[in-house]
C-alpha cells in the first residue's frame, strides 16, 4: 500500500491529474457493491451450509449455488451502483446476446 501510494504520488507529479476523483469514487463503489455482496453470501453461507448436513455432494452444490448467487448479486449490486466496468460489460453481454438471437 505504501509503495502504491508513493508510486502514485510519483506519476502525478509527473505526467498531472490522472482522474484521482474518479478513480476513487470508482474504488469506492466497488468497495459498497463488494460489502452487499459479503454480507448476502455470508447470510446465504450461514443458512444453507449449515443446514445441509453432512453430504458432500450436498454442500458442494449449495457451495457452488452460493458462489453462483454471489457473482450475480455483485454484478446487480455494482450495476445499481454505476460501476463503469460492470456497466460496459453489460452492454456489451446484451449486444452479443441481440447479434445471436438476430441471427437466428
Amino acid at each position: 500500500t505504501v509503495n502504491f501510494v508513493a508510486l502514485y504520488i510519483i506519476l502525478v507529479r509527473k505526467i498531472g491529474d490522472i482522474g484521482t476523483s474518479k478513480i476513487i469514487t470508482t474504488l469506492l463503489r466497488i468497495c459498497v457493491s463488494t460489502a452487499v455482496m459479503g454480507i448476502v453470501t455470508f447470510f446465504l453461507a450461514h443458512k444453507f451450509l449449515t443446514e445441509s448436513g453432512t453430504s458432500s455432494i450436498k454442500s458442494f452444490l449449495m457451495l457452488i449455488g452460493i458462489v453462483l448467487a454471489s457473482t450475480i448479486i455483485y454484478l446487480v449490486s455494482a450495476y445499481f451502483m454505476k460501476v463503469s466496468g460492470v456497466r460496459k460489460m453489460w452492454v456489451l453481454a446484451c449486444d452479443k446476446v441481440n447479434k445471436v438471437n438476430h441471427s437466428k
